[in-house]
């Protein structure tokens, strides 16, 4: 708790397959010590239709992630104490936490933009297989999105 009040926190996690896409949680924690979270706003994007590599695919999501989370922050009226950006690679973290200039030019403009919207210290690893973004990219139907515990 800050100083008797909520903490508010953001969370970003992002995805990629055929699609790519970035999902904004706020979670808020009361003076109580009770937890809730919330789906703000989430986007997607479809895979460019030349073949890209997933570690490039991983570093697009990266980017919309970046881009939507920067949108929210801003537009929320609210005091953030924390900003948490999450990737579930270890790849796109490496690049995301080093230095742009030493990177080809598609991961070293990428890495540019994402490090110019967020401090490197921001994102952490999450784990693939428990990523609530995963379901941006899967096409679920909207009764799985209902029942589902990570929406």
């Amino acid at each position: 708790m800050a100083n008797g009040r909520s903490i508010i926190e953001l969370h970003r996690f992002g995805e990629k397959r055929k699609a790519y896409g970035a999902a904004v949680y706020i979670r808020s924690m009361d003076a109580a010590g009770k937890v809730l979270t919330h789906l703000v706003m989430s986007k997607s994007r479809v895979a460019p239709t030349k073949t890209v590599s997933l570690p490039r695919l991983e570093l697009l999501a990266a980017v919309i992630n970046s881009q939507l989370l920067k949108f929210v922050a801003e537009s929320l009226c609210l005091k953030l104490d924390r900003v948490v950006c999450w990737t579930d690679s270890m790849v796109t973290l490496q690049w995301i936490r080093g230095s742009s200039s030493q990177r080809k030019t598609f991961v070293a403009n990428r890495v540019a933009e994402i490090q110019s919207t967020w401090d490197p210290q921001h994102w952490k690893h999450w784990p693939g297989e428990d990523n609530p973004a995963d379901l941006i990219t899967r096409g679920v139907s909207l009764k799985v999105l209902a029942e589902n515990s990570q929406a």
